[in-house]
């Protein structure tokens, strides 16, 4: 599940993030005077990044299994706030991504966070 957010008088149109095994997956999209942008997990920052004018820019970090919250905050204003599920390791499940991804069908992975 993508959850996406639009913040008012700031330089991103949206952001979401996906929880997956043992990850999650941050996106920011900037809108055309780009973004200055940070995420927090679990409350602290784990990242500042500028993300271009009209590009996208997406991070997957690691993160204990579980509920996790997640923040995203462009120019002081939070414009993505939200809790995501965060799956138990699955080695069986992560080397079927893997072999997907060596067949260049990562769109079929069961991690969201590797689509």
């Amino acid at each position: 599940m993508l959850v996406t957010g639009v913040g008012q008088a700031t330089a991103a149109d949206a952001a979401g993030a996906v929880g997956g095994r043992d990850r999650i997956k941050v996106a920011i999209q900037a809108d055309s005077d780009g973004a200055t942008c940070q995420v927090l997990i679990g409350g602290s920052i784990v990242t500042t990044i500028n993300v271009p004018p009209n590009q996208q820019w997406f991070q997957v970090y690691s993160a204990e299994p579980g509920t996790q919250q997640v923040a995203v905050t462009c120019g002081g204003v939070f414009i993505f706030n939200t809790q995501v599920n965060v799956d138990k390791p699955n080695a069986f499940l992560d080397a079927i991504d893997n072999s997907l991804e060596g067949i260049g069908s990562s769109q079929l992975s069961t991690d969201r966070t590797r689509r």
